[in-house]
């Protein structure tokens, strides 16, 4: 289970106007195949992205 993905971590930070991580992002299934998993968990992810807002707006 997961909570937020890195393509949601992604948009998030490029509206925030954040630069792009030099580091790629890979999906659970690039990492570990045939892995069975359910996210993003709704409403945990706004609870995220909100923290990623607070955090880029206070730096």
């Amino acid at each position: 289970m997961y909570v937020s993905s890195c393509e949601q971590l992604s948009t998030w930070l490029a509206d925030l106007g954040v630069p792009a991580s030099p580091v790629q992002n890979l999906s659970i299934q690039q990492v570990v195949p045939n892995l069975v998993v359910e996210g993003p968990i709704a409403d945990l992810d706004k609870q995220v992205h909100d923290l990623h807002r607070r955090f880029y707006s206070t730096s």
